[in-house]
C-alpha cells in the first residue's frame, strides 16, 4: 500500500530521496515513531494537545513535501 504513494512521484519523473525500498523503510518507521511517541505522551506536545485531526494532517503534510519536494 504504501508503494502506491511512490508511484505517482516516481511516474511523475521526480526524484525520490532515496531508492524506493529505503524511502519505504523510512516512511514506515516515521510512521511508527511518531505514533509510539502521540500515544506515550497523550497527544502532548510543549504541553499542548494535539488532537487526532492536527496530528494526521500536519503528518500528512510532512510526508507529502518530504517526498514531492
Amino acid at each position: 500500500h504504501l508503494r502506491d504513494h511512490l508511484e505517482p512521484v516516481i511516474e511523475a519523473g521526480r526524484t525520490l530521496p532515496g531508492k524506493p525500498e529505503l524511502v519505504l523503510a523510512m516512511f514506515a518507521a516515521l510512521l511508527d515513531g511518531f505514533s509510539y511517541r502521540w500515544q506515550q505522551s497523550d497527544g502532548r506536545f510543549d504541553g499542548r494537545r494535539v488532537d487526532d485531526a492536527e496530528a494526521i494532517d500536519t503528518l500528512t503534510e510532512f510526508i507529502y513535501r518530504a517526498i514531492n519536494g
